[in-house]
């Protein structure tokens, strides 16, 4: 368990889209974790700067929550990645928008403060 990582399923731009997905998910023994979701319910404005809030979950429950998602219509099925691909697609995109977010959040700040 302890070397278990988390993999990025889906991304809203708003903690309340996730209610409802997380809660299906756990209820199918799916382990969630939100993240950035207080960030963004602190303020609501950082959430294109720091991508959004993401909803992780466990590595070895990646096939069955892709399949849950499917069906509750929020991956579509032509649009949909391979368990293999998914978790290489979520970081280049993540890694490659983080550097843009992060300055686009220090811009904000620095027009506000300064």
């Amino acid at each position: 368990m302890e070397n278990e990582k988390f993999i990025t399923v889906l991304t809203v731009t708003f903690p309340y889209e996730i209610v409802v997905i997380r809660s299906r998910l756990e209820a199918e023994g799916i382990s969630c974790f939100v993240k950035d979701e207080l960030t963004v319910q602190v303020n609501p404005f950082y959430s294109n700067a720091i991508g959004g809030v993401k909803l992780q979950v466990l590595e070895r429950d990646l096939n069955q929550a892709i399949e849950i998602l499917k069906e509750m219509e929020y991956i579509k099925e032509e649009n949909s990645q391979t368990s293999e691909k998914l978790p290489h697609i979520n970081e280049h995109s993540n890694n490659q928008n983080k550097k843009r977010n992060w300055y686009n959040l220090f811009c904000s700040w620095f027009r506000k403060n300064c």
